[in-house]
């Protein structure tokens, strides 16, 4: 099945929300594959989460069996 996963990632050093995305794509491909990676880049979030107003957005688009997907959240 297809899925998408929105990703917002405490905006940090660029090599460092790069090594978080490397991550998630590790576990996605250990389990499925990766349809596409769309990079928003940095957003100010709707309200303040544990101080941040801000967040890097990254929409996740893959494909996995259903039964991994659950293990993925």
């Amino acid at each position: 099945m297809k899925y998408e996963m929105m990703l917002i990632v405490k905006p940090m050093e660029q090599r460092v929300v790069g090594e978080v995305l490397s991550k998630v794509k590790e576990l996605v491909n250990e389990v499925g594959s990766i349809i596409e990676v769309d990079e928003w880049g940095r957003k100010f979030l709707a309200y303040e989460i544990k101080g941040e107003t801000e967040g890097y957005y990254v929409l996740l688009t893959f494909k996995v069996c259903i039964f991994i997907a659950i293990k993925l959240e």
